[in-house]
């Protein structure tokens, strides 16, 4: 499979016609290699216009929400950013040399292994890996300028919340009211996060942020 031209079609055939036009964002999808993070026998589907197995119950999200996601987020060179079940890393990939620095926080050492390696083969330097649980971030270097989820999510646990700057944002695919997931994006001014929902998109939520069952009589 030529990965090169695959890379070219998912810009030209699922970047471009969902209005994702930033050059420098559609510069690094043409240079991270999808494939690189997930597993050899995966990597004919790595460039379908849906979201990717990568194993242990996780998926990476499909180019386009991807794309969205990173130009939502509008990166600067300044920033700190926190990506929270960071998978394989490709988002954190993606985000590396357009910020400051990224924390990339994933539980599943498996994952972890095969972000750490594509990252390495990138020379990507700017990457922190932190084995934990997702839900609790990291507060080692909080608070962050931008704090991306890198899997849908029911529920936002108020610890990342707090780990996000006065005039930061927290990004992610969350389920809203009408139990419809959308790429979401919150801008905490002091205490309180203002939100604005963007697109609605399938999700698959990481257990970590599924909303707490209740007991009913």
């Amino acid at each position: 499979m030529d990965f090169l031209t695959a890379r070219q079609n998912m810009i030209d055939c699922q970047l471009r016609p969902n209005k994702v036009n930033d050059d420098e964002i559609l510069a690094r999808f043409l240079d991270v290699p999808r494939e690189m993070f997930v597993d050899a026998a995966a990597h004919e589907v790595a460039y379908v216009d849906q979201a990717v197995d990568i194993g242990h119950g996780r998926v990476m999200y499909s180019p386009m929400v991807a794309a969205r996601l990173v130009e939502v987020m509008a990166p600067q060179q300044t920033d700190q950013v926190l990506v929270v079940a960071a998978g394989t890393g490709y988002t954190t990939a993606l985000l590396a040399p357009m910020v400051e620095y990224v924390v990339a926080v994933e539980e599943n050492a498996y994952l972890m292994d095969i972000g750490r390696k594509a990252h390495s083969d990138l020379h990507l330097k700017n990457i922190k890996w932190v084995k934990d649980k997702p839900e609790k971030g990291c507060k080692a270097h909080a608070p962050y300028d931008c704090i991306i989820l890198d899997a849908a999510a029911e529920v936002v646990p108020e610890n990342l919340v707090q780990q996000v700057k006065d005039g930061g944002r927290l990004i992610g695919v969350i389920k809203g009211q009408d139990g419809l997931y959308q790429l979401t994006v919150a801008t905490r001014r002091g205490q309180t996060m203002f939100t604005e929902t963007v697109f609605e998109t399938p999700g698959v939520t990481l257990s970590n942020f599924k909303q707490p069952e209740r007991f009913v009589f």
